[in-house]
């Protein structure tokens, strides 16, 4: 009895052990087995689990930590591998070198030969890019066009050899899509001598790059402290939007869209903030620009868009004024070039529960001309999924007439400059005929920027629909906006997105 008891306490305390391994997230536990009975078997059965499931871990976190196209090392992954040398510098003073690179000619070959060639040669780049390179350096992918270096135990002279050869490497035509491009690395160096830490290196090599990239393309630079202000300002504020898109230290701020006729708030337009760890709550005019040149309003976009979705879906569920209220999301150029958006935007509805005709995307007349083609094919998708599609500060653009005939726009925003005309003799009849052009079209109108009493009645006078500027709100936190909820008259009307 003794021994039948041990042969079965001694398999069932290893499962024990284990199960309580695997509840304390501790994988690498395994039992050890003999014999065949069912014991035995259960215990296979176990080991067999655990195997799967370290080996499921491994390759997610192996995902998290590298490019998904490229397959190199991400930013996330790169910032760890700069730590660590950061740390054995420390220990035995060895230096260290980054070489920022930002990839010239790529918008060009994205731009005129489609998203598929761009990321043929992006992954193209990166193999040359590995193997141009020791085996105990790290080159990774930051975003967009952009990659970096670590260039491990390498002095100043070091840094810049390798910079020089991986120019010469760069600086040539390339076969994509059955066409010889023209392409080459803008390359900045920083090498860490002085202590510098991981922030300091990366705006310095960033600062480098900028600085060899005014010089014309496939040109090197060395970070030196006498480097243009303009340019070290913008290289760290480039390096501060990668580390904010990281942290997802952003906001989104609404401002109400109100019926002209009935004064009820039926949407919200979304406008992103940068909520800066030492400046506060930035505006868009702080970093838009900045983060559509160097790629990072793709991320930015994707999140506003998952957020926007989140609250409007959330509002319609809990406050009765807002059963059908819709979300008006801005698409920056990039985003609209991008050929996941569709996708991005099935997520986006499905994660939050929001129906498609409660969402608008708004695009302005800039982004619209940049790929045309591209353009009306990405929107034909959209107007496929049932989302709206909005044209945004309408008759400032170029041939306005043409896009709202050749995209599939139902809504037309009237720029804030023609509202703000309004009682300013012959210039105030440029809104009457927008909103005469776009009933003539069937289509729906927001007047943007009314600010004065005098624009509100001259609009409702025209029997413009919706409107939205200070004279209602301005854009403002979500808790805030839910007060203004009641605060405006609920008359029934039809909504935008019907």
């Amino acid at each position: 009895a003794r021994r039948v008891r041990r042969s079965i306490a001694s398999p069932l305390s290893s499962l024990e052990t284990a199960a309580s391994a695997f509840g304390s997230d501790e994988l690498s536990h395994r039992i050890t087995v003999t014999g065949d009975d069912e014991l035995a078997r259960v215990s296979r059965a176990f080991n067999g689990m655990a195997d799967k499931l370290q080996e499921s871990r491994r390759a997610l976190q192996d995902q998290a930590l590298h490019d998904p196209l490229t397959g190199l090392p991400n930013r996330r992954l790169f910032m760890e591998r700069m730590e660590h040398a950061i740390a054995r510098s420390n220990r035995t003073g060895t230096p260290f070198s980054v070489l920022y690179l930002d990839l010239d000619g790529f918008k060009a070959v994205n731009d005129t030969m489609g998203h598929e060639a761009g990321d043929e040669l992006l992954v193209d780049v990166a193999e040359r890019l590995q193997a141009s390179l020791r085996t105990v350096d790290t080159a990774a992918r930051l975003g967009g066009d952009e990659f970096a270096v670590l260039l491990e135990e390498a002095d100043m002279d070091g840094a810049t050899h390798a910079a020089e050869r991986l120019s010469r490497i760069f600086a040539t035509s390339w076969a994509i899509a059955a066409a010889e491009v023209p392409i080459a690395f803008s390359i900045g160096v920083a090498t860490r001598q002085n202590g510098e830490m991981l922030d300091q290196l990366l705006r310095q090599a960033d600062a480098a790059m900028y600085a060899a990239k005014s010089s014309g393309p496939g040109q090197w630079q060395v970070f030196r402290p006498g480097l243009d202000a303009d340019v070290l300002e913008t290289a760290s504020l480039r390096h501060e939007l990668g580390v904010a898109v990281d942290r997802d230290e952003f906001l989104v701020h609404y401002q109400p869209v109100v019926n002209l006729q009935t004064n009820a708030i039926e949407g919200v337009e979304a406008l992103v903030r940068w909520d800066h760890p030492k400046r506060g709550v930035l505006p868009p005019s702080e970093f838009l620009d900045e983060a559509e040149k160097s790629g990072h309003i793709l991320r930015i976009d994707r999140w506003v868009l998952d957020e926007t979705c989140r609250q409007v879906r959330a509002w319609q569920v809990t406050h009765p004024a807002a059963v059908d209220l819709f979300a008006c999301v801005n698409l920056s150029a990039r985003q609209l070039q991008h050929p996941g958006l569709a996708e991005d935007v099935v997520e986006a509805l499905s994660a939050s529960g929001l129906r498609p005709k409660d969402l608008v995307l708004e695009i302005t007349e800039t982004a619209l001309v940049r790929d045309t083609e591209t353009a009306a094919s990405e929107l034909r998708r959209l107007a496929d999924l049932g989302v709206k599609l909005a044209l945004d500060d309408f008759g400032t653009g170029y041939s306005s007439l043409t896009h709202l005939l050749t995209f599939p726009i139902e809504i037309i925003k009237i720029d804030r400059s023609f509202v703000s005309a309004i009682g300013d003799g012959p210039r105030s009849k440029v809104s009457h005929a927008l909103v005469n052009l776009a009933k003539t079209l069937g289509l729906r109108t927001v007047a943007e920027g009314i600010e004065r009493e005098d624009q509100l009645d001259y609009l409702r006078d025209l029997d413009c629909e919706l409107g939205q500027g200070y004279l209602f709100a301005k854009p403002v936190a979500p808790l805030e906006l839910e007060r203004l909820f009641d605060s405006f008259s609920q008359v029934p009307t039809q909504p935008l997105a019907a």
